[in-house]
């Protein structure tokens, strides 16, 4: 990992804002992929951050404003995320937070990192029912709908929406995602494909397309 895309997921990981606007900044200035600052820094200090508050260094206020330091990181390297991934099979892409999930940090850093690598990705939101999904995927003939969920609560939120696309006669790839699932849980609610983080989420669509 490069020194810059160090600093970002440092700067982010000790909540100082303006450190890391300005260290993305320089990341951009200085050529570096706007996928490896969005994979590398964002998703890399989220993770360490995920860890700080399960390990309880990290409490509530603290998740809520590096969720929103994120946000702002995502919306500056946004802008250059467009047309970085012209060589990347295209596919369109459904995403959105299942049914009663509010949390979209996960879901929005899958997002950028699809359209980095190339695809169309239309983002639904947060506590997305069914009928918006299918709903927006028969708009655009999505070939993968992406479901991200924190909750397990609502995994059967999930199973249901799945089971809506196929009454539905969707064609599309379903893959799952989010705290709330492992690979074992996705296969119950009958996902057909499970990713752990971004990345993970790029190589199982293109599997799936392949």
């Amino acid at each position: 990992m490069s020194e810059l895309l160090v600093k970002i997921k440092d700067a982010l990981v000790e909540l100082e804002e303006d450190a890391a606007v300005l260290h993305v900044k320089e990341a951009l200035e200085a050529g570096v992929p706007a996928q490896d600052i969005i994979v590398e820094g964002l998703q890399g200090g989220m993770k360490v951050i995920g860890d700080r508050f399960a390990s309880r260094k990290y409490f509530l206020p603290e998740l809520i404003m590096s969720a929103e330091i994120m946000k702002n990181l995502a919306e500056i390297v946004k802008p250059y995320v467009k047309g970085e991934g012209e060589e990347a099979k295209k596919a369109v892409v459904v995403i959105g937070s299942a049914k009663e999930d509010i949390h979209d940090i996960g879901k929005n850093i899958v997002a950028l990192t699809l359209e980095a690598n190339g695809f169309e990705v239309y983002d639904v939101g947060v506590d997305v029912p069914s009928s918006a999904f299918i709903a927006k995927a028969q708009e655009v003939n999505a070939d993968i709908i992406a479901i991200s969920a924190l909750l397990s609560t609502v995994v059967g939120k999930v199973a249901e929406a799945i089971s809506d696309f196929k009454t539905a006669g969707l064609t599309a790839k379903v893959i799952v995602g989010g705290a709330a699932f492992t690979q074992a849980a996705a296969d119950a609610v009958g996902a057909d494909a499970y990713a752990l983080d971004a990345w993970a989420a790029q190589v199982a669509i293109n599997e799936l397309l392949a």
